[in-house]
């Protein structure tokens, strides 16, 4: 029997309940100095514009499939939520659909807590879940969605990094600055934007890494990229969802406020993101995460200074890949952290090396301990070597 249709009506009794819930006191959340809303205005702002993408068709119910590797696996509640399943059998009847609505529902509720309003939301995620049809979806392999990264990337790549003093807020760097920008920029590729994505929406971590990649991977073959695009953050209050769970704080709203991804944005010859976070699909994820991260990139390099910023150049061939990795994803998660960690590591970085000097002490995730992070920073590794394992690289 399909579930479509109690799943649509909890979804809509969900909605009205939290239709009617007071919004308790004037709670704002603050990721930003100067680009924060309250909360219900700011997913108000976020839903004004949205493209219509429902759709008359009403597609569910459980189907077969092939468990894979997830095979005896168990899975707490953040995974069972997405799949619907605790224990793993061999084969297992899921309905995607209808776990969708039950994560767009759980947002609600969290939104709720927080003392927002949620209806704008519950606007959009009845459009997310009305236009998702399981049997329509774009079903590949992770390979070959790491390979639309890519694409998607080279699409977007600044060309002259010059182009970035257009922004007033870059507007000083040096040329020295522009070179280390470019530098960081070039170190950004597929698996970068790849491994910044499962750390985003995978509750993995540790050893328990691979596993998160294995449910990735499950998810595109048989879910579809429609359905990890319409995933949403069950840990904020705003309208957030997608490969990188991004927030007006990447995009921009319709008040015409550009945060982040929108600001790089902004520069390019033919402008490669819609203007509001929830007109995002497909490919404008993967390029609003390069976007983001060279805008934090920039951030960085004109906090570093420009003495330091000509030091790290001067040094940035034996910089590991690994770190612009993990700078990447911890900025996305608390970027004021992340550069402050990233200036010790580059202070000690162009510091003489004593002979007694722990080797440890000296890198990024090292520093990530001190601010904060080093979880994250720690989940970004893990989630690296456990891509190089899957892809047997």
């Amino acid at each position: 029997m399909s579930m479509e249709e109690p799943s649509r009506r909890n979804f809509l009794k969900g909605a009205l309940a939290l239709g009617a819930v007071a919004v308790v006191g004037n709670k704002i959340l603050r990721e930003r100095k100067n680009e924060s809303l309250p909360l219900d205005a700011a997913n108000k702002t976020e839903t004004d514009h949205l493209k219509q993408v429902s759709t008359p068709e009403q597609v569910g119910g459980l189907r077969e499939y092939d468990m894979g590797d997830l095979e005896g696996r168990t899975f707490g509640p953040e995974i069972r939520i997405m799949i619907g399943l605790e224990k793993v059998p061999k084969h297992a009847h899921i309905d995607f659909k209808h776990q969708l609505d039950l994560m767009w529902s759980e947002k609600m509720s969290r939104i709720r807590e927080m003392g927002g309003d949620a209806i704008p939301v519950v606007q959009f995620g009845e459009e997310i879940i009305g236009s998702y049809n399981p049997e329509h979806s774009t079903k590949m392999s992770l390979d070959n969605y790491e390979r639309g990264i890519q694409e998607a990337l080279d699409e977007v790549r600044i060309p002259n990094i010059e182009l970035i003093r257009k922004i007033p807020t870059f507007t000083h760097c040096t040329d020295a600055q522009l070179l280390l920008i470019k530098s960081l920029e070039s170190f950004i590729d597929a698996r970068t934007l790849l491994t910044y994505s499962v750390t985003e929406i995978m509750p993995t971590g540790g050893d328990d890494s691979i596993v998160g990649v294995q449910l990735y991977d499950f998810l595109l073959r048989n879910a579809g990229t429609e359905y990890i695009a319409a995933i949403p953050a069950a840990h904020d209050g705003y309208l957030s969802f997608g490969p990188y769970q991004f927030t007006r704080y990447a995009i921009g709203d319709v008040a015409h406020v550009h945060n982040g991804a929108s600001v790089m944005n902004s520069i390019l010859r033919k402008p490669q993101l819609p203007e509001y976070v929830g007109n995002m699909r497909g490919g404008d994820h993967h390029k609003a995460a390069y976007l983001l991260a060279l805008y934090n990139i920039a951030h960085l390099v004109k906090n570093l200074g420009a003495g330091p910023s000509k030091k790290l150049l001067d040094n940035v061939d034996a910089l590991p890949k690994e770190t612009i990795l993990q700078y990447v994803a911890t900025a996305h998660h608390l970027p004021g952290n992340a550069i402050t960690a990233f200036k010790q590591f580059a202070l000690a970085q162009t510091m003489p090396k004593k002979a007694h000097t722990d080797t440890a002490s000296l890198t990024y995730a090292h520093f990530c301990k001190a601010n904060g992070i080093s979880g994250y920073c720690e989940k970004t590794k893990s989630n690296s070597d456990a891509l190089k394992v899957f892809f047997g690289a």
